[in-house]
């Protein structure tokens, strides 16, 4: 994500947003480090990792679900011989 938003950035002609954007997303990883580990978790932790594997897969199984058809590409009219 890093890497693509500074090409993003530089592509827009936004060389300053090249170093701001990086330093958004650390600072919100770090404030998320700080809020989860502050945090009292109940349940067993087996239970906790259930019910995480389970959100995972429905995160996911809307674009597994409804992804769009690829279609083969094009045949070239006449075969390339080698």
């Amino acid at each position: 994500m890093n890497v693509w938003s500074i090409s993003m950035a530089e592509h827009h002609h936004q060389d300053m947003l090249a170093g701001i954007i990086p330093a958004a997303f650390s600072t919100g990883a770090f404030l998320g480090g700080l809020i989860y580990g502050s945090r009292t978790w109940t349940g067993t932790t087996t239970r906790r990792l259930i019910i995480a594997t389970a959100a995972f897969l429905a995160g996911w199984l809307p674009i597994l679900l409804f992804r769009p058809r690829m279609r083969p590409p094009p045949r070239s009219p006449c075969p390339v011989r080698s």
